[in-house]
């Protein structure tokens, strides 16, 4: 291969310190193989040209299309159907409660027995957020009163456990089968009924920095420390 003014570069006694022609010679074979890949795609695609119709007909009908239907927009008696079974499902140590203060999205009031409280919020049949606060701690929701919905709990113990089903609420996403994912989630939040009296599965100690096993495996539920679960 013939480099021009740089191959002179090789005869330069200390090549192995300096071994810039090496790289020199890699980067033109490199080059030359980049152009004629880059030439032979060119020639494949270009054999292969999609046509498309550009008629006022096609692009009216285009245009007067609808799109289908989409998990953001069912109607609200599937959103009750699903709440109702899950009430159904859990009937001793979980309740729900539907409401909708704000219009069409809904929001689940959700109570683990005398363990906490949650709100969830729903877009359809999709978890947007998970707020998760004592029992002794403002619950109430209504139109005067929003921000009780986004504000978090003022004790440490719920604030990690806000953040874990935030995580479940992301693990369990499903825009395909929406309604498993909420039950999904929702079997995975009924393990904090123990969350004060079941221990850690690795350290078998029952509080660990002051604070009780609150993360829970999103496969079976398995209590853990936030430190043991690595």
């Amino acid at each position: 291969m013939s480099l021009g003014n740089t191959g002179l570069l090789n005869q330069d006694p200390v090549h192995d310190r300096a071994p810039l022609y090496g790289q020199l010679l890699h980067t033109y074979k490199w080059s030359d193989k980049l152009h004629e890949y880059a030439g032979v795609a060119s020639s494949i695609l270009s054999s292969n040209t999609l046509k498309r119709s550009t008629t006022m007909s096609s692009i009216a009908t285009k245009r007067l299309r609808r799109p289908g239907p989409t998990i953001h927009a069912v109607p609200q008696h599937n959103v009750d159907s699903l709440v109702s079974s899950l009430a159904l499902l859990f009937p001793q140590e979980m309740t729900v409660q539907l409401i909708r203060p704000m219009g069409s999205s809904a929001i689940l009031k959700i109570t683990l027995g005398q363990t906490l409280r949650a709100v969830v919020v729903l877009r359809s049949l999709i978890i947007e957020w998970v707020v998760v606060k004592a029992i002794s701690e403002d619950h109430h929701v209504d139109d005067h009163k929003p921000e009780t919905v986004w504000s978090s709990s003022r004790y440490k113990v719920f604030q990690k456990v806000t953040d874990h089903a935030n995580s479940a609420m992301l693990h369990f996403y499903s825009p395909n089968m929406p309604e498993l994912a909420v039950k999904s989630f929702m079997t995975w939040f009924r393990s904090y009924n123990t969350l004060f009296s079941h221990p850690c599965q690795r350290c078998g100690r029952l509080l660990s920095d002051n604070l009780p096993p609150t993360w829970r495996d999103f496969r079976n539920t398995t209590a853990y420390h936030e430190n043991c679960r690595q």
